[in-house]
């Protein structure tokens, strides 16, 4: 099944654990979270101002990170739709990491040091 609702390009996609929910982030600023059985988006995304280049969901699925060209990382609660932390950091954020407990996040850039 091909998945659209993005105006643009999917540069980032990540699956919860449990396989029912799917995250992708797009060209077009926002990520979207899909129910994957229905194939339907559940919500969308929007905090980011440029691209967004990836993301990566916890493994209880309740939390996300996203990174942008738009030198901000941000961690979002996937329940609320919501953003729970945004972090401005020296450049473009071109990956993304998140643990179970969203304690430690990881990002990876051009910059010389984040």
């Amino acid at each position: 099944r091909v998945l659209k609702e993005h105006k643009s390009s999917v540069y980032g996609v990540d699956v919860t654990p449990d396989g029912t929910l799917a995250l992708s982030a797009s060209s077009d600023s926002t990520l979207k979270l899909w129910n994957l059985r229905k194939g339907i988006v559940i919500r969308t995304l929007k905090g980011h101002t440029d691209e967004v280049l990836d993301c990566a969901i916890t493994s209880d699925g309740k939390y996300c990170v996203s990174g942008s060209i738009d030198n901000y990382m941000i961690i979002w609660s996937l329940t609320t739709g919501e953003f729970v932390k945004r972090q401005k950091l020296r450049s473009s954020v071109y990956g993304c990491a998140i643990n179970s407990k969203v304690a430690l996040v990881a990002s990876h850039s051009w910059a010389e040091t984040q």
